[in-house]
This record gives structure tokens, sequence and C-alpha cells, in this order.
């Protein structure tokens, strides 16, 4: 991996990178859904999050699902003093993260400006089409009643014995579809995934009509 920079470039140590990683401390909370530096959107604050800002800046990694989380400093720019801070602060106990600084929804960039899961929702649809809001409550149990954390809620659309995935939601209970088209029924369900990646039976159906 390299890190370039106005004066050229130097590489960055994947040794260098593990032990950072062996020696980051333990005393770090919960990131949460939506703290500055959760760059990769695990709900951990770690050392995982600046080598996935870099991969990102640099190597045509994975896009941020929100740019802003990705933001340590919290100055509106996103680039490799972001990642520098990030691993200073969990290694050497350098400056904790910025407050996180979410800005309004653009219309027509692609982008997830305000991490809610959702993608240009303040564009209007066109003519014939419109967007539904789904809500559901929160999953704190499983199915024997102990105590689960929730990685994430995915929701389908349902056709007869399949299912297409319409939405995954991080950090909340509600999601926004769009592009539903009038007089045609949508029927959906929703499911809860645990961090180890294991998916709960579907919720109730709901059948959307306009």
């Amino acid at each position: 991996m390299r890190v370039f920079g106005s004066s050229g470039t130097r590489p960055v140590s994947a040794a260098l990178l593990l032990c950072a990683g062996l020696l980051a401390r333990a005393d770090l909370p919960a990131a949460g859904p939506n703290v500055a530096g959760n760059c990769n959107g695990d709900l951990r604050l770690d050392l995982a999050d600046g080598v996935f800002l870099l991969q990102f800046l640099f190597t045509g990694g994975t896009r941020p699902e929100c740019r802003p989380r990705c933001d340590f400093e919290g100055d509106g720019a996103l680039d490799v003093s972001d990642a520098v801070a990030l691993i200073a602060y969990l290694v050497q106990g350098g400056a904790s993260p910025a407050p996180l600084v979410l800005p309004p929804e653009a219309c027509g960039d692609g982008e997830d400006n305000d991490c809610d899961g959702d993608v240009d929702e303040t564009c209007p649809p066109p003519d014939g089409v419109y967007a539904v809001t789904l809500a559901w409550d929160e999953v704190t149990k499983d199915r024997t009643g102990r105590s689960e954390a929730v990685a994430e809620y995915r929701v389908y659309f349902l056709n007869g014995a399949a299912r297409t995935l319409a939405s995954e939601v991080k950090g909340a209970t509600i999601a926004v579809l769009r592009g539903l088209r009038l007089g045609v029924s949508y029927t959906f369900v929703v499911t809860a995934v645990d961090a180890a990646g294991n998916e709960s039976a579907p919720s109730e159906k709901l059948v959307v009509l306009r």
C-alpha cells in the first residue's frame, strides 16, 4: 500500500499497521452508527476504519456508505490526515474524534449525505412514481428471549415465493423505498441480521398499493 502526498509517495508498512492494531487502546467505547471515524460502518472504532479510508482514497477500495463518518477531523475534507489522526487516537491517545456533523441530503449527487441509509431522498419523483417510508420496531432479543444486538435490517420485495433485497439499513428502523409505480401492488417484509450474519425469519407482510 502507498500513501500519496504533495511530496510524492511513501510505502506504508503492513507490519507497522499490524503492530498498531495489536497495540490499540482497550478503553475505547463502541462507536455506534454515527460517530466520526467509524468509516466502514461496522459500529466499532478501530484500525480497520483507517485502513478502509486509505484503501478508498488511494487504491480504489469500497466507497464509504456515509462519507461524513470518515471525516475524523471534522474539517469537511476527506483525506489521508483523517486516517492518520484516527490511528494516532487509537494507538497513541491522540485527539478524540470531532463531533459528527451530518449535512442535509442533496439531490442528484448519489451520496447518502445525512447518513440515514437513503440516497438522494430530496429528489422529486418522476410522474407516475412515488416513494414509501417503512418503519418497524427495534429488535433487541432473539427468538429465545436472550438479548441480541442487530447489525442491520434487510427490507425485501416479495414476488410469490421469491424475494428481492430492496434496502439494507444500519443504525435505524426506517427505510425509504423509491421508484414505486402507481397502480402496482408491492409486498414487503423485514428481517434482522446479527453480527455473525444470522438472519431472522421475515416479519409480517406489508402490502402497498396506490
